[in-house]
């Protein structure tokens, strides 16, 4: 682990390599987030091909220790390489959510963290939504309520926006997006997001 000692002008290399044998498969992804809510990042992997979600948990020194928490009724959601998983606040609370997105028919799953465990929320939803495997899913405030949302954007630079209502269901939103087609239109291209604009 790096820890950014001094607002970016130095980092360090602390408590050596750690969580040896975690996760140790090419088929599990890693995923980043406030999964513990105590407002540090913790570890999370999951297997793409089962479903199976494995958590470690950092106690904000950068120390990691592989949770005892119950994660099985995760496995089997989203089992297959067309499932893409992405991390946000779709629930509002203080922890960091799953979303697992299939590519090829848009379907999308989200799954909400509270302190006793993770609950799958609505269903399947959105199916046909960007339903193809040149839309990238992105996640970010896009409908500005403070919880996380999703857009997909195809390599033409096709964007299309689905607007969370704080519970983790899923909206198509009616926002104009056709000014952003053909921006960055290739997959030369890199859609990365962020407040760049301030509050």
């Amino acid at each position: 682990m790096i820890l950014n000692t001094t607002q970016g002008n130095s980092f360090d290399w602390v408590l050596g390599t750690q969580l040896s044998g975690f996760g140790a498969s090419t088929a599990y992804d890693p995923l980043i987030g406030d999964f513990g809510g105590d407002a540090t990042a913790d570890l999370m992997v999951r297997n793409r091909q089962t479903g199976h979600v494995r958590i470690a948990s950092n106690d904000g020194t950068a120390s990691f220790t592989i949770s005892s928490g119950n994660t099985s009724n995760l496995d089997g959601i989203g089992a297959s390489a067309d499932w893409k998983p992405l991390v946000g606040n779709f629930g509002g609370s203080a922890h960091a959510d799953l979303m697992l997105r299939q590519s090829s028919t848009g379907g999308t799953v989200v799954i909400l963290n509270t302190a006793q465990g993770f609950t799958w929320v609505y269903g399947t939803q959105l199916s046909g939504f960007g339903a193809s495997t040149e839309y990238e899913p992105l996640i970010g405030n896009w409908c500005g309520d403070g919880t996380a949302d999703l857009m997909v954007r195809r390599l033409d630079g096709h964007t299309r926006i689905a607007c969370n209502d704080g519970t983790g269901s899923l909206t198509i939103s009616s926002a104009e997006t056709s000014n952003l087609n053909g921006i960055g239109a290739s997959a030369d291209w890199k859609p990365r997001v962020g407040n760049f604009g301030g509050p």
